[in-house]
């Protein structure tokens, strides 16, 4: 009968094979994505289509944000920096946000 139940050496030797086998998963769903094609569409790029910005305008919205996220501040998406900037409407974020959904979704 006690040949049914595994010791708690047993159980902890399971335990660390499965731990092991989760990191290497991890792993190569890393090394999956990394070498996946992305499917991105940016906001930015989809607000430059739309005739809504420059591209100088989104190169400087993205220094901005770039320079806020070396100072350790709370990331901000560029659409809202270029609309909280007066560069472009919320409408007209809105506009290409739905468009980026409706790209993502094809």
């Amino acid at each position: 009968m006690r040949d049914k139940y595994k010791t708690k050496k047993q159980l902890l030797s399971e335990l660390e094979e499965l731990r092991q086998q989760v990191t290497a998963l991890k792993t190569e769903r890393a090394e999956l994505r990394r070498l996946a094609p992305r499917r991105t569409v940016r906001v930015g790029e989809i607000l430059i289509e739309l005739g809504f910005l420059t591209k100088e305008q989104l190169e400087g919205a993205l220094q901005k944000q770039k320079e806020a996220d070396m100072r350790g501040e709370s990331h901000v998406p560029v659409g809202s920096i270029l609309a909280a900037s007066g560069v472009i409407s919320r409408e007209q974020l809105q506009v290409a946000l739905t468009e980026q959904r409706n790209r993502l979704r094809r």
